[in-house]
């Protein structure tokens, strides 16, 4: 891994929490892990994007927008089921939902995804061993 901070941005699209749990065990031990990451918000800053939770249409605009704005070099990450084609759980065909409900079964449908951390949740050593081995 490069020596300056890897600038991560976490955005949630709409999770259970299951996968919240685990990111803020992440965030709030990085250093703990060795890892020279830190949060940004300005999407310009951005190297890396972690989407958790299925894409509620109240989000879209918002996450399109934001990756729009990283620069070419960054990277995605869809972190959990719910941003692939696994996800199952928020995919109702409910009327009353409908406006809630996700857009896409595939985030990928809606922005460049470079990687999936599979799993409802996903294990944390996960997502420490990816940013291990990452170089941005």
């Amino acid at each position: 891994m490069k020596s300056t901070s890897i600038k991560i941005h976490i955005q949630n699209i709409g999770e259970c929490q299951k996968c919240g749990l685990i990111i803020t065990r992440f965030v709030g031990n990085i250093s703990d892990y060795g890892l020279n990451l830190t949060y940004t918000d300005d999407p310009r800053e951005c190297d890396i994007l972690i989407i958790v939770g299925c894409l509620l249409r109240t989000q879209m605009n918002s996450l399109i927008q934001f990756w729009k704005e990283m620069p070419k070099h960054s990277q995605t990450i869809s972190f959990g089921n719910c941003g692939s084609e696994l996800q199952k759980l928020f995919n109702l065909n409910n009327n009353e939902l409908k406006n809630l409900t996700i857009y896409k079964d595939d985030l990928a449908e809606i922005i460049p995804i470079d990687y999936f951390v599979e799993g409802c949740p996903p294990e944390l050593e996960s997502l420490i061993e990816f940013f291990k081995n990452i170089s941005v």
